[in-house]
């Protein structure tokens, strides 16, 4: 951190303790807001959704196949490692 901004933390750390230093001596609290009973008369109404779904076209293609490798490996193991 370079000089000036280490100043300009300790100047702001310094405002922010005097502020609260200042609130707490004059023992002010926040405003407090005291509201009246309200009562609301109604009908909830109930959510509704709807769902439209496209058919669908499902065509499916079989896989080839694949030819074991068990045969391959076999042949590896009865041939000589050199």
């Amino acid at each position: 951190m370079n000089r000036i901004n280490w100043i300009a933390l300790v100047i702001g750390a310094l405002i922010v303790v005097s502020l609260a230093a200042e609130v707490v001596a004059q023992g002010r609290r926040g405003a407090v807001l005291q509201l009246d009973e309200e009562k609301i008369k109604g009908e909830i109404e109930k959510p509704e959704a709807y769902y439209i779904l496209a058919p669908s076209n499902l065509t499916y293609q079989q896989t080839p196949p694949e030819a074991s490798f068990l045969v391959r490996l076999y042949e590896t193991v009865e041939k000589a490692p050199f």
